[in-house]
């Protein structure tokens, strides 16, 4: 086999390879090629046909149980959806063959225990010894990569869950929302954000939690009202228990958006030479450019065009105020401090009065259990009490897998 790599017309390496075997990998590193032409010569055998299956441009490692040590999965969600975490693994190394190994950020990292996914992860950090026969990795799941994209936000009114979220998450990340979620309707507006908060904004409002364990792509689903699991004491480790202060009440404050008494602000004023993109300080609307045209915008931000001259581009404020919710916690008692949990939000969701659906913890509860099926977002019933998981820890290199989870039992 005959491999030539080239730029443009101009060849830059040439290799030649004995082929004796079904999977052949070219270890040769060639830097800014465009063009790659491939060449048997001949077979071992005459009168044989040769079907390429797969060709794939770059390295593909797998790494197997002998070539691993310490893999330890953690997966998250936090109370009332406070924040969208991140499902993390780490593990170390020892590569039998050097061959390839480099570990780029985020570079993709699926992990695998008897030929079933539990999950897809992205290079964070690695690190290795001097003669690069030991790494240690962190790996991150896609919620990590959504920080570093961002969303540049808008004004809604009555747009489905469906449009908002394939519009945040865009056709380059896969993901699956839940059918009971997708015709949900939401008004309001976000900021300029990362699409990893952008999603957590939909989220929250919808009363849905997003998680990527044991799955390869973003899955968007509701909170689940019904016990999932009865956990049996042959099932259970060990168990304790732990208070924290009480949340004594819970407000919603929601930023809307309206236009009384706008008035007409100068928003930039210079001179411009092809296109410059302008952030606002506010949500704008009602906009105005002379000098210049706008080639696109939205209440955040517009990109306006010149050709060398002075721009002036104005528009009115929203004027923003906070629509206030609250609920009390019942449990109360004369000797409770007050202790508020405060839940900003800039989006309504037609059919769901969020604050209805947000709980308050009686106690938090740390479990040693045999994991099964069980995810993050799961309710857990044990001793008739019916509890959330909220994070587990575990190691991939058991016989039987038992994490180590954090569960919240609520007031009913």
């Amino acid at each position: 086999m005959n491999v030539k790599w080239y730029r443009d017309t101009t060849l830059i390496e040439e290799q030649n390879y004995v082929v004796d075997k079904p999977d052949y990998f070219c270890d040769t590193q060639v830097q800014a090629y465009n063009k790659i032409v491939i060449t048997i010569n001949n077979m071992t055998k005459a009168n044989r046909f040769l079907k390429i299956f797969n060709m794939s441009d770059g390295i593909t490692r797998q790494f197997y149980n002998d070539e691993i040590e310490n893999l330890e999965i953690i997966e998250e969600i936090t109370t009332n959806n406070q924040a969208l975490n991140i499902n993390e693994c780490q593990l170390t190394i020892l590569p039998k063959n050097n061959t390839g190994v480099l570990f780029q950020r985020t570079l993709p990292f699926s992990v695998y225990r008897n030929n079933n996914l539990f999950g897809k992860f992205y290079v964070d950090t690695s690190t290795s010894n001097t003669n690069k026969t030991l790494y240690k990795l962190k790996v991150s799941d896609e919620i990590k990569l959504l920080e570093a994209q961002q969303y540049l936000g808008g004004i809604y009114n009555n747009i489905t869950v469906s449009s908002l979220v394939a519009d945040i998450l865009g056709s380059d990340i896969e993901y699956e929302l839940d059918s009971s979620l997708a015709n949900l309707t939401i008004s309001g507006y976000l900021p300029i954000l990362n699409k990893r908060e952008a999603l957590r904004e939909v989220a929250f409002i919808i009363n849905a939690y997003v998680d990527t364990s044991r799955d390869n792509k973003l899955v968007i689903k509701p909170f689940s009202s019904t016990c999932d699991r009865t956990l049996t004491d042959a099932e259970i480790i060990s168990i304790s228990t732990t208070q924290k202060n009480i949340v004594t009440q819970i407000n919603v404050n929601t930023s809307l958006l309206t236009t009384t008494n706008a008035e007409r602000d100068e928003i930039f004023n210079g001179v411009v030479n092809g296109n410059e993109y302008i952030v606002f300080d506010s949500p704008k609307f009602n906009l105005t450019i002379t000098g210049g045209t706008i080639v696109n915008s939205n209440c955040n931000y517009a990109i306006i065009s010149g050709n060398g001259s002075n721009v002036v581009l104005s528009g009115k404020s929203y004027e923003i105020y906070v629509n206030k919710k609250e609920k009390l916690n019942n449990y109360v008692v004369s000797t409770d401090i007050a202790n508020v949990q405060e839940y900003e939000t800039s989006l309504i969701c037609n059919e769901i009065n969020i604050i209805n659906n947000l709980h308050f913890v009686e106690y938090y509860l740390k479990v040693v259990f045999k994991m099964g099926e069980t995810k993050v977002g799961d309710n857990i019933c044990l001793d008739d009490m019916t509890c959330r998981v909220c994070q587990l820890s575990y190691s991939l290199q058991q016989t039987e897998i038992y994490a180590e989870a954090e569960l919240e039992a609520y007031y009913e």
